[in-house]
Formats: structure tokens, sequence, C-alpha cells
């Protein structure tokens, strides 16, 4: 029995919304076979009638990655437009700090999905990957950047974009005379690669190995204080992130130079409805 539309019936408004994102097509499909051969069952959920397969709206999505309510998506979502802190937001949300603090890494995680060329970071469990590797037994306390992602930043007037290059790693970059600068957990350059600059993130012994060579002089993306003023105020607002957590948090700020604060609420939830990304 199909279940073209049944999605809508029975349901309150907060629960039609979240079901309109997830089957934006109108239609229920199972996230195993894909079929629209779907029945609803009276606990909300649904089955296969072609694999037999027990689903729900948010089987298989960004969504499904923390155990919280439609309301508590809801009024993260909204806390998290506003820059209100993790400690807030977790009294608010009515969730523990851990289950707040991986929600909204969720959320940064759905927007970085959002870019296909970002897809080699994550693993087959839609989980980025790890690449700092240290080799204690060679006497080494850091990698030097070997595996480590590079990005790079292209600027028209009113929006950022920062891309990922596949084909580069770090300890390339190190390797290069470029002229690098420190800016917190993150390193940009001068322009490269035919792009404003190029970013990365690393430990911090790799940062204090270099950190005098690194800051010796000005680059041409300094003299963009509306770029600077824009990154200042929101990454500030967090600690040092990791090295992995970089592409996260440099798509983040790509979200919130871009788009409207009046269109945030909608695209999250498009974004956190979306299908987590497989290898």
């Amino acid at each position: 029995m199909a279940c073209r539309g049944a999605f809508t019936s029975d349901r309150n408004p907060q629960q039609t919304l979240f079901a309109t994102h997830c089957w934006p097509e109108g239609e229920v499909r199972c996230p195993r076979c894909g079929q629209r051969s779907v029945y609803p069952l009276k606990d909300g959920r649904y089955r296969c009638g072609e694999c037999v397969y027990t689903f729900h709206d948010f089987t298989g999505r960004w969504l499904n990655r923390c155990a919280l309510s439609r309301a508590q998506w809801m009024a993260l979502m909204r806390l998290f437009v506003e820059g209100v802190p993790v400690t807030e937001m977790a009294g608010e949300v009515q969730a523990s700090y851990e289950t707040t603090l991986k929600a909204v890494n969720t959320l940064r995680f759905s927007l970085l999905a959002g870019d296909p060329s970002f897809a080699p970071l994550f693993d087959e469990q839609g989980e980025l990957r790890k690449h700092c590797r240290k080799n204690n037994a060679a006497g080494n306390d850091h990698c030097l950047g070997r595996g480590a992602p590079v990005f790079a930043l292209r600027r028209s007037p009113g929006s950022i974009r920062f891309e990922l290059l596949p084909d580069l790693d770090v300890r390339e970059i190190l390797g290069r005379p470029l002229r690098k600068r420190i800016w917190r957990t993150l390193v940009y350059t001068e322009p490269a690669e035919g792009r404003e600059a190029l970013f990365f993130a690393c430990c911090g012994n790799l940062r204090k190995l270099f950190a005098k060579k690194w800051n010796q002089e000005s680059l041409p993306l300094d003299a963009d204080r509306t770029f600077w003023r824009f990154a200042e105020a929101w990454l500030t607002r967090y600690r040092c992130f990791t090295p992995e957590c970089c592409p996260l948090y440099l798509k983040e700020l790509e979200f919130r130079f871009n788009t409207p604060q009046e269109n945030w609420l909608p695209l999250l939830l498009k974004h956190l409805c979306q299908p987590k990304p497989s290898n």
C-alpha cells in the first residue's frame, strides 16, 4: 500500500514541517531500497512493503544523529542562529551539555555535507575522517600535516566560499615558499592556486614550531577588514578547535557570511533533513 502524502495526515504543524523537508516530493520512500510501497504503522513509523524495512522520518538523516525531539531541534536551531553558547543552549533545549554540543556539531556537519566537494572528508559512517597521526614510535609528537586537508578561499562582492583542494595536503603547503600567518588555530597564506588564500588548521606543536616564521609580515587578505571583522566576531566565540573540525567551522563561517539571517532557520532545517553521506 503506497503512502502517498500520508505524512501530512494526523500530524501537528511541527511534525508536518519536518516531514515536508524530509520528503520534499510529497511521498515517503524506503531509505533502504527506494521503493514507494510504504505503509504507516500505529507508532508513527513506516514499513516497506518490498524489503520489510521499518523506519521513521529521520532514519538515515542528520537529524537522527542526536536523540532530540522536533521541538528541541527547533529551539536549538534558533539559538544557533542567535549565536548562543552551548552551555546556555543546553538549559533552554533541556538536554545535557554533551547532547547539545553533538547537536550543534550535527548542524555544522549538515552544512559541510551540503557542499559535495567536501565528500572526501567523510568516512563510511558519515563522520569526519581523522588525519592527525602522532608517531610516537619514531619520536615525533606531530605528523607535520601529512594527509591533512587544505582549503581555499574565494571572495566575491558580498560572499565568500571555502573549497577543499583534494590534491593538496598541509605537508605539501609547508614545503612551499608561501608566506603564512597564524590566526588562532588556523593558518592562512598569501594568494595561491588561483585563490585569495589557502587555509588549514594544525596542532599546537606545529604552530609553536613555525610561529615566529609565520607572523613576520602582513598578507593581502589582512587588508579585507570586512572578512576579518566577521570572522573574529564568530570564530572567537569558540574554543580553539581541533584540526579535524576545521572544515566545520569554515563552512559555518561561509554560511553565516553569505546568508541573510532571516533565511537561516529554513535553510538549517533543509540541511538537517538531508540524508547522511555514505561511501
